[in-house]
């Protein structure tokens, strides 16, 4: 398990790295382990870097969620109504897609910019209500067994992909 102290510091973007370099290795990462489009890879790291700035949490992070709840495909659906790249619900966040009718609130869902700043946004909340990461992504996930785990483990292959990208990352693992 990871110390507390070093979860901290790893979710936490304190100089957001924007190389073309790192996030060009993330994006060929991506369309090589998930067979995905350059087109399609870029716009979801892209918003993944966004989203981390706005919200204070790693572009890695973001992407360690997206890689275990919808493996980066941007029409997954979930029995539970859970839609897109983040597995948004609709019904408890529509709140958070700002003054859109509710049938094209939830079609936005399916765009990968919307649901990624919907979900981070999402996780910025459990993670200042809860006081943790740890907690934070339990409450995510619908307390799924071995999720937490999981996601820090991508988590850090994220990280190794932008490190050898040859960008030097503060609060990596």
């Amino acid at each position: 398990m990871v110390a507390t102290a070093s979860l901290q510091t790893t979710t936490a973007a304190r100089k957001p790295a924007n190389s073309a370099a790192e996030k060009g290795a993330l994006v060929h990462f991506i369309m090589a382990e998930f067979r995905t489009t350059k087109a399609l890879a870029s716009r979801i790291v892209n918003a993944a870097y966004s989203a981390g700035a706005r919200y204070q949490l790693s572009p890695s992070l973001v992407l360690a969620i997206i890689s275990r709840e919808s493996t980066f495909n941007p029409q997954a659906t979930s029995g539970y109504g859970a839609q897109g790249l983040m597995q948004v619900v609709p019904r408890f966040h529509m709140d958070k897609l700002q003054g859109s009718r509710v049938a094209s609130a939830r079609a936005s869902l399916f765009h990968p910019e919307t649901n990624i700043d919907v979900g981070t946004r999402i996780l910025a909340e459990y993670i200042e209500q809860a006081s943790g990461l740890h907690a934070a992504l339990v409450k995510y996930s619908g307390r799924a067994p071995r999720y937490v785990e999981k996601v820090l483990q991508a988590h850090q292959t994220f990280e190794r992909v932008r490190q050898a990208a040859g960008e030097e990352i503060n609060g990596t693992a």
